[in-house]
């Protein structure tokens, strides 16, 4: 039996093509039924969200029992905003999610319900957190320390990324349930402009030297882009990262691996992708080269970065 009797729902309500801010106010209404309290909260510009759970989460943790709980509604970037929003700081405050959003893919994998009434379930049938895995990454130039729920990537990932973003047909596809189809067209316009880059790789104690490394994806879990399996041996549970290092590889190639990717899974094996499991890794990309962590762009330049796993916690039942 759940000891949460006060819900605060934070939504994103551009998620999902506009689905985010109705999910919001039936997530709400079925809180109120069960007699419980339920605040909404919408934000309204980038950074609000974290403004808001910053507000919010002194007074959590003053509480001698946990009785309130932090309700995000939204897609893979509202729930990534939220772990960043809390930090180290705040870490050992739960958060609940109810996927809103267009991708889902954290979700899928941490075989939560991307079913926002079944979702709305596991929450009120949570007795307690679970401890999921998210990314830590590191600017070795800076220090600055960031966190991922999905995963972080280099390459012709993050131009991907960056084009399905800028899409004026991701809000139609969205509505039609052709979510994959933005990724997909992303995929083949690119592929053809994505130039290679040099990239040195530290994992397991060893190095190695890329000189035309073309999709470098570093995941927390299986999925990306709506439910593709690019890593299907990654686990938000395992305290270990999966890197996939692909270089240039023509295109009759990349068409064999992208349709393994979909059929058997055994994309892995090929001896054109470098594929690595480990605690830590480092990433150096000395030149400039787009940048993303869980669908959202983090910039053109070189990047420097370590990256590891913490714990953070999630309330609902599995």
């Amino acid at each position: 039996m759940t000891t949460i009797n006060e819900y605060h729902l934070l939504v994103n309500p551009n998620s999902g093509s506009g689905k985010g801010i109705k999910i919001a106010h039936k997530a709400k209404k079925h809180f109120e039924k069960q007699g419980k309290k339920a605040h909404l909260y919408e934000s309204q510009y980038q950074g609000h969200l974290t403004n808001i759970i910053l507000t919010l989460a002194p007074t959590l943790t003053e509480a001698e029992h946990r009785d309130e709980l932090i309700v995000v509604i939204g897609g893979d970037g509202t729930i990534s905003e939220a772990v960043n929003a809390l930090g180290d700081q705040y870490a050992s405050i739960p958060l609940a999610f109810i996927p809103s959003g267009s991708g889902n893919d954290f979700s899928r994998g941490i075989s939560f319900s991307r079913n926002p009434k079944k979702a709305l379930e596991q929450i009120l049938n949570a007795s307690k957190p679970k401890q999921i895995d998210v990314i830590v990454y590191t600017n070795n130039q800076t220090g600055e320390k960031k966190y991922a729920v999905n995963n972080v990537g280099l390459g012709l990932d993050a131009s991907i990324i960056k084009q399905v973003n800028q899409s004026t047909s991701k809000v139609v596809l969205n509505k039609l349930g052709f979510h994959s189809l933005v990724y997909l067209s992303a995929v083949l316009s690119h592929f053809i402009r994505q130039k290679p880059f040099p990239l040195k790789v530290s994992a397991n104690g060893k190095m190695e030297s890329f000189q035309r490394a073309f999709l470098v994806t570093v995941n927390n879990h299986p999925y990306f882009g709506s439910g593709i399996k690019i890593s299907p041996k990654a686990s938000a549970f395992s305290g270990e990262l999966d890197l996939i290092v692909l270089e240039r590889v023509s295109g009759m190639t990349f068409l064999t691996l992208f349709l393994l990717v979909f059929t058997t899974g055994k994309h892995l094996e090929d001896e054109d992708v470098h594929y690595y499991h480990s605690e830590e890794l480092r990433l150096t990309a000395l030149s400039p080269v787009e940048g993303q962590k869980d669908g959202e762009e983090i910039g053109f330049e070189p990047f420097d970065m370590t990256l590891t796993t913490t714990k953070r916690l999630f309330w609902f039942e599995s």
